[in-house]
């Protein structure tokens, strides 16, 4: 994550040499510890802004990114195998649903303001072989800038 002089955040986009705003991040932050059950590192803002910008792109691959506002704690649910005789646990499912507010220039030059619900759920943790992360992507309003 990069810092300008006057502390708005921002990461690299897949569009190089753009950059794309983010902010409300620090709500996930004491949560890294949980965030790295799904393999994707340390750097929640990036993999985050870089998972957003593969839905989109995909959509309409000239549009540009250009903010992405973690609106609130992500939502973080847990599933547990218990060992009865050894009175532990082992977190077997993982889900972190990230609620965002998304800028987003389109390839026609129209800048949309974007909800969306960004989640994720790892499963298999407890099986290396047979782990798998599953996106949700799922845009719940949008309008178009005046």
């Amino acid at each position: 994550m990069e810092k300008s002089e006057n502390s708005r955040h921002f990461v690299e986009s897949q569009h190089i040499p753009e950059r794309i705003e983010v902010s409300g991040f620090d709500a996930a932050d004491d949560s890294v510890h949980m965030l790295e059950w799904m393999r994707k590192g340390r750097d929640v803002r990036q993999f985050v802004v870089n998972d957003i910008e593969t839905e989109l792109y995909s959509q309409d691959a000239n549009s540009q990114l250009l903010s992405v506002t973690c609106k609130a704690k992500p939502n973080f649910e847990t599933k547990v195998k218990t060992d009865q005789q050894a009175k532990n646990g082992v977190v077997i499912q993982f889900f972190a649903a990230f609620p965002m507010a998304l800028r987003v220039r389109a390839a026609n030059g129209a800048v949309w303001k974007l909800d969306v619900e960004h989640s994720y759920q790892a499963t298999n943790l407890d099986v290396p072989d047979e782990f798998q992360l599953r996106l949700n992507f799922t845009i719940v309003g949008h309008q178009v800038e005046a």
